[in-house]
C-alpha cells in the first residue's frame, strides 16, 4: 500500500499545485520561489561556510577531504531527508576512518537528535515569509 501511494504522491501535489496556480494565479509563484531560494542559501551558508569553519577550528582537518570521505553520508542524508536514517551509514564511516565505536555510538545519535539546523533555517524563513505576508514589521527596538 506504502508502495502504491509514494508512486501517486508526485500526481497528487502536481494537481493541488496546478490547481493552486490556476486559482492564484503564476505571481503567487514568485513569493514561493524567494522562500524556496532563501532556505537553500541558508543551507549553503551552513554547509559552505559554518560548518567547514567549525571543523577547521576545532579538529584541523580540511573540510574538501572530509567532505570527500562522507559524501555517500550527505547523499543518503539528502535523499532520505533524515540524519536519524543516516545514523547506522554515519557510525560505519566513522569506524573506516579511526573513530571509536564507544566514541560514534555516543555522538552520533545525539548529534542526529539535537543537530536541527536546516529545521531552524526554515522554520526562521517560513516565520519571516508570513510575518511579511501579514505586513508585520519585524525590525530590531532599542530598549
Amino acid at each position: 500500500m506504502t508502495g502504491v501511494i509514494l508512486k501517486i504522491a508526485p500526481f497528487g501535489v502536481f494537481c493541488l499545485m496546478a490547481r493552486t496556480f490556476g486559482t492564484l494565479g503564476f505571481e503567487s509563484v514568485f513569493p514561493l520561489a524567494k522562500f524556496i531560494g532563501c532556505v537553500i542559501l541558508g543551507l549553503a551558508i551552513l554547509l559552505f561556510v559554518v560548518y567547514p569553519f567549525i571543523l577547521v577550528i576545532f579538529t584541523k582537518v580540511n573540510p574538501l577531504r572530509f567532505y570527500r570521505k562522507f559524501m555517500s553520508v550527505i547523499f543518503f542524508a539528502f535523499s532520505t531527508l533524515s540524519s536519524n536514517a543516516t545514523i547506522p551509514l554515519n557510525m560505519n564511516k566513522l569506524e573506516d576512518i579511526g573513530v571509536s565505536r564507544d566514541i560514534s555510538s555516543f555522538t552520533v545519535p545525539l548529534g542526529a537528535t539535537i543537530n536541527k539546523n536546516g529545521t531552524v533555517i526554515m522554520q526562521s524563513v517560513a516565520a519571516m515569509f508570513a510575518a511579511q505576508y501579514c505586513g508585520i514589521d519585524l525590525v530590531l527596538q532599542p530598549l
